[in-house]
């Protein structure tokens, strides 16, 4: 795995950067399901960061889902699990009223960008097809809980979500509501909740 160089002045803190990191080399089969991750003192040296972020990262991957730790063996990789209904896909902001919390988000970037080949593939379009990139980070009662990265193919390239995303704005009600994007099939790629 290469090395990614953290942007330590970045508003994504330090440990959602590692995690993101490493989310993306579990989902790229850099760390295939039941293989282990490096262990803490690889990614506090590899990244230069404490040994208290590396165990935030690892703790966000547990509940994802997307890690587990065997004792006295390490962090191993899990098997991808689906845990909601494709039909009924729930959003941030749903989730966190659901547990009695406020949800918010602070919008850090907006772009168009040409899908990439994982991207592609999972959105089920061609390689290079200009996709909509919204990176936040999610908060539940004023406390940050994820970074996303939302990449969404929209049907008609004249409806753009960059226009009119808010920063508390849920992605999944704005994409199927405004922007007659469904989410079920291929419609949307989403970063997944850290926290």
């Amino acid at each position: 795995m290469s090395i990614v160089k953290l942007i330590p002045d970045s508003p994504i803190p330090l440990y959602a950067q590692v995690e993101s990191i490493l989310a993306t080399g579990i989902a790229d089969g850099t760390f295939p399901p039941g293989e282990s991750v490096p262990n803490e003192d690889e990614l506090i040296e590899r990244y230069a960061v404490s040994r208290t972020t590396i165990r935030q990262t690892i703790q966000n991957l547990m509940r994802r889902g997307l890690v587990e730790i065997r004792r006295g063996k390490g962090t191993f990789v899990l098997q991808p699990k689906i845990t909601q209904e494709l039909t009924e896909l729930s959003g941030f902001v749903e989730d966190m009223q659901s547990l009695g919390r406020q949800a918010s988000a602070r919008l850090l970037d907006k772009q168009i960008v040409p899908a990439s080949k994982s991207v592609a593939r999972h959105l089920a379009i061609s390689m290079g097809t200009p996709v909509v990139c919204i990176q936040r980070v999610r908060l539940a009662d004023n406390a940050p809980l994820s970074f996303d990265e939302n990449l969404a193919a929209t049907r008609d390239r004249r409806k753009d979500p960059r226009e009119r995303s808010r920063d508390g704005a849920d992605i999944f009600s704005l994409l199927e509501q405004k922007y007659d994007t469904p989410l079920v099939g291929s419609g949307v790629s989403s970063g997944s909740y850290l926290g």
